[in-house]
């Protein structure tokens, strides 16, 4: 099944919740409410291979950066890339800056880089589902 954006569910939110996702989004929730309204309200999913893109917090200083979370099998993997739009967003390149595959899943690399790639295509330039400035013609990923 192909990645496609989504809105989580409630379900899905709790989920979010039980693995803590918040640190690796660049969130500090102080109790169960701000939970509930620090989920994402979207990402970027393949419900059959149990994997989901979530975009964390972006360091105003760094807007050519992006950060991710891929959720693998319920392990979240931080990933810092950059980015860049030439042509009126007509096209977008990515780069991988940093990435935070735990040795644990050392063996699944190729296959995490394959399938965050995969993810990030159809994230596009904003990750917004029907949006006119979500539709590059180019999407270029080095890494």
């Amino acid at each position: 099944m192909p990645f496609v954006i989504e809105n989580p569910t409630e379900k899905d939110k709790g989920m979010l919740i039980d693995l803590n996702i918040f640190p690796y989004l660049g969130k500090n929730p102080k109790d169960e409410e701000e939970k509930q309204t620090m989920t994402p309200y979207n990402w970027i999913i393949d419900r059959e291979n149990d994997i989901a893109l979530i975009r964390g917090l972006v360091d105003k200083d760094f807007w050519d950066r992006k950060n991710f979370v891929l959720l693998w099998k319920k392990i979240p993997i931080k990933f810092e890339v950059s980015y860049r739009c030439e042509n009126k967003n007509k096209a977008v390149y990515w780069g991988m800056i940093r990435d935070g595959i735990p040795h644990k899943l050392e063996e699944y690399r190729d296959c995490i880089i394959i399938k965050l790639k995969e993810a990030i295509k159809t994230y596009g330039i904003n990750g917004i589902a029907d949006s006119k400035y979500n539709q590059p013609k180019i999407i270029e990923i080095s890494f």
